[in-house]
């Protein structure tokens, strides 16, 4: 009867301790392949399997790039597109960042990123893309610079011309305000800081086609000079070009802050 009664409390405290192992267990955090821990979180790049290289029909020309492949964990996100050109090759890394002490399973998650390359300006020719070591070819026919058109000859009567550059790129604006041209004469004299033209934008490149290649122009009566300006109206020429409707519709006004005057030209009325 005594051993009986041991018997089952042996019994008894086994199945305890197997029930206290067993709610004890957690899953172990692991590291990503290629992860480095840093504090409390852990960094590595993303697994790609493919890139998909799309050319927008546009001038100058934008190149899209869809990467598609998998995070490792559902613990594991997205954490910057890192992109620089070196020559004719652009170098993406897609990096990861995780909780370091995270508890998830292991199973794979899909993912799809589109991101854009900067190509304003680069001269004709093939170009290279490496997505975390998956790479991809994209060509350009020509320069990817639109080249601002002659100015118009005796299409423009009254006030003046002035042609800006913003990053490299060129835009014109026909002034006629009196006031704003002439704040226009004064920069170009080196007697004023109010370099940014600040104007109610309109679609179209303008009377006489003055600002091609264009498909915007600057009111030639809405317009003045500002040494400060906010930021929602700034932007390069081509910038403006890729968001017209937002510009037009919304915003309403263009302003790029770094706005260099490069010429004037004074039109006399007939």
């Amino acid at each position: 009867m005594i051993n009986r009664s041991i018997t089952h409390i042996l019994a008894f405290l086994l199945v305890a301790a197997v029930m206290v192992t067993a709610c004890g267990t957690e899953p172990t955090p692991t590291l990503p392949v290629g992860g480095t821990p840093s504090g409390g979180t852990i960094h590595g790049e993303a697994t790609v399997e493919a890139i998909d290289i799309l050319i927008l029909e546009s001038f100058p020309v934008q190149i899209n790039v869809v990467a598609q492949g998998y995070l490792l964990d559902g613990c594991t996100e997205i954490d910057e597109i890192l992109r620089e050109r070196t020559d004719q090759t652009f170098q993406v890394t897609i990096t990861t960042t995780r909780p370091a002490d995270a508890m998830c399973t292991e199973a794979l998650v899909p993912f799809e990123e589109t991101f854009s390359l900067d190509v304003y300006g680069l001269p004709a020719g093939t170009y290279t893309v490496d997505v975390n070591g998956i790479t991809g070819t994209f060509e350009l026919a020509v320069d990817n610079i639109p080249q601002i058109e002659p100015a118009p000859s005796g299409e423009l009567q009254g006030g003046v011309l002035a042609t800006f550059e913003v990053a490299g790129e060129q835009f014109r604006v026909w002034v006629t305000n009196p006031d704003t041209v002439q704040q226009i004469l004064d920069l170009s004299a080196s007697n004023s800081l109010a370099s940014i033209p600040n104007g109610r934008i309109m679609r179209g490149p303008g009377e006489g086609d003055h600002n091609l290649p264009w498909n915007w122009h600057l009111d030639a009566e809405e317009i003045e000079m500002a040494e400060m300006s906010t930021e929602v109206c700034d932007g390069t020429p081509s910038y403006v070009e890729e968001h017209l409707d937002e510009f037009v519709d919304t915003i309403g006004r263009y302003c790029p802050w770094n706005a260099r005057l490069v010429s004037v030209d004074v039109l006399v009325e007939d």
